[in-house]
This record gives structure tokens, C-alpha cells and sequence, in this order.
């Protein structure tokens, strides 16, 4: 399972995977503008219940990588 760690990585992810916030919503019932909130900041983190969700839709598509201390940030890779 995909692991989201940072919000840079939820825009990431729907940048190289090509979805809106609006296709998200559709196939997880994860609103917009909770979506937005967390990729902007606003709120710092996800209840479970909604990674969960974010996590299952991103599952098989892309592989969330994880920080590594001094050696570089969050990042995002597709699955092929």
C-alpha cells in the first residue's frame, strides 16, 4: 500500500497520474476541498479514514517515496 507522507506528494501524484481533485472525489467521496486544504497546508494532516481512502485510489498507480534524511525529500515514481 502507498504510503502519503507529505502533501507535496498528493499533488505530485495527481500531476503525473493526470486527475483532478474532482476525479478523486468521484472515486473516493474524498471532498475537494478537503483535498485542497491538505495540498495547500491548511490543514496539516489527514484523518485516517481519508489516507486511507487517498492511499486505496493511488494503490498500483504510483509508489509514494518516503524522505530520506540528508539525501533528498518526498518524492513520487509510476508504476508501469
Amino acid at each position: 500500500m502507498a504510503l502519503i507522507e507529505d502533501p507535496a506528494q498528493l499533488r505530485m501524484a495527481r500531476a503525473a497520474l493526470k486527475v483532478s481533485m474532482q476525479d478523486i472525489q468521484e472515486a473516493t467521496g474524498v471532498g475537494t476541498e478537503a483535498i485542497n486544504r491538505y495540498e495547500n497546508g491548511v490543514t496539516a494532516k489527514l484523518w485516517a479514514s481519508t489516507r486511507q481512502k487517498l492511499e486505496a485510489f493511488f494503490d498500483g498507480r504510483v509508489i509514494f517515496v518516503p524522505a530520506k534524511k540528508g539525501k533528498h525529500g518526498v518524492g513520487v515514481l509510476l508504476k508501469t
